[in-house]
């Protein structure tokens, strides 16, 4: 026990001790230099900046889609804005263009199983009116 404390010592010393030995690399062989006299890192003779990644990480685009609806006056209706082929649905939401005070009462508002977002509306207070709204569905690839 005694000497696993001791060589821990030793050890805990001679990694803090006061000696001016520089921690970074001594020579700048992998650093090259530009025409404005700036250095350019390189890896394997490319410039850092021309590096491309291997393979693509996250989204490479996004899109919105959108699909009208209309719910009539004593009425319901459901809408689902779809995500073109080759994209995936991941969120969405609706936009009422025109509801009146009776506030109809939603459905849902969910992610579907055919790649888009559904909306629905029942609308069937007294003395309702008709009224339009726009599904969006986010999708990416």
């Amino acid at each position: 026990m005694r000497s696993v404390i001791l060589v821990s010592a030793a050890i805990m010393l001679a990694a803090c001790s006061d000696s001016p030995q520089a921690t970074a690399p001594r020579s700048m062989s992998s650093h090259g230099s530009s025409a404005a006299g700036n250095a350019v890192l390189t890896t394997q003779g490319i410039k850092v900046p021309d590096a491309k990644p291997a393979d693509q990480v996250g989204w490479t685009k996004m899109v919105a889609n959108l699909a009208d609806g209309f719910v009539p006056a004593g009425g319901a209706a459901t809408v689902t804005a779809k995500c073109p082929v080759g994209t995936t649905a991941i969120s969405g939401g609706f936009i009422a263009d025109n509801a009146n005070v009776l506030a109809p009462k939603m459905i849902g508002s969910y992610l579907d199983a055919t790649n888009g977002w559904t909306v629905g509306f029942s609308n069937t207070a007294p003395g309702s009116f008709a009224f339009t709204f726009t599904v969006f569905a986010y999708c990416v690839s």
